[in-house]
């Protein structure tokens, strides 16, 4: 009877000890994001997409980062002219996060989860090099 009291308790023992093992992993890698210091709440947050060293798409001389930020802008004007709290993640060209895709959409992740809007917005626009392609993409 003692043998198996004993065999539970490590049992139990060794799966606590996975578990922390996989929390301060994940913590040490910057991989959890649910620790974050709330901010204001919001009703709308619009993510203008790329910036800073990602220019998105590039036609010509027009850079789709520079194009993003100037609607998200105008779409923040218009929604607060109708009484909605809106906030962009990012308010310039410059980002503050690392310059990787993972960590720029864990960074993103996070403003949303800090702000708490009810809505969150992530503008982009795509490019193709097939001339027929047309339409628009929502997720």
């Amino acid at each position: 009877m003692k043998l198996k009291k004993r065999y539970k308790f490590l049992f139990g023992m060794s799966i606590i000890f996975i578990l922390l093992v996989t929390i301060f992993y994940h913590l040490w890698n910057g991989n959890l994001i649910f620790w974050i210091p709330r901010g204001e709440q919001v009703d709308v947050l619009l993510d203008p997409g790329h910036g800073d060293h990602d220019p998105g798409c590039i036609f010509k001389d027009l850079k789709e980062k520079d194009f993003n930020l100037k609607m998200a802008k105008q779409v923040q004007k218009h929604l607060e002219t109708k009484g909605l709290k809106v906030k962009l993640t990012r308010e310039t060209d410059e980002i503050t996060w690392e310059h990787h895709e993972n960590a720029d959409l864990r960074a993103r992740v996070a403003k949303s989860i800090a702000r708490d809007p009810i809505l969150f917005v992530s503008m982009h626009i795509n490019s193709s090099p097939d001339p027929q392609a047309n339409g628009f993409e929502i997720y």
